[in-house]
């Protein structure tokens, strides 16, 4: 049985979606819980640490909630579907006021762009894992970038 090329467009770019979200996320000092991609979609779960400062808070969170469909779009050269995607929609719910969240939202952009292209290498390397694994845990994620950083892929699945 052959596999849907547009299913498997579509599993790639969710892929790099969650790499982007995952791989921003640990470089602005969040931890990130797990990761995972089907045909119906994907989730990443990060949660604040005492990494990230309370004053930059949300524009850290702001730039890991829009780093997923950036890489995406770096990814497949397609943007998200939609005109606000679900990540755009989660920053704006921040509570920072009307005149703020532009701002915010500018910020957040150029911040996530900047990190997901000077460590493309590494949302490429999870990218292909989620492809592979389907679901990954909090370590394997640490695992598989440290793998890369230092030469190789590891992964431990038990």
């Amino acid at each position: 049985m052959q596999e849907n090329p547009d299913g498997l467009r579509q599993l790639e770019g969710t892929a790099y979606h969650e790499a982007g979200h995952a791989i921003v996320a640990l470089l602005l000092g969040f931890s990130v819980e797990s990761a995972g991609i089907d045909l119906n979609g994907g989730y990443c779960i990060w949660n604040e640490t005492l990494y990230v400062s309370e004053d930059r808070f949300p524009e850290s969170w702001a730039a890991v909630n829009l780093a997923g469909s950036i890489a995406r779009e770096i990814a497949t050269g397609e943007p998200d579907s939609g005109q606000l995607t679900q990540d755009e929609l989660a920053v704006r719910s921040l509570s920072v006021g009307p005149e703020g969240l532009e701002e915010l939202l500018g910020q957040a952009r150029s911040r996530a762009e900047e990190i997901l292209q000077d460590s493309w290498p590494l949302v490429q390397v999870l990218a292909r894992a989620l492809l592979k694994y389907r679901r990954l845990q909090g370590e394997q994620i640490q695992d598989i970038i440290m793998g890369s950083i230092n030469g190789g892929e590891t992964v431990s699945l038990n």
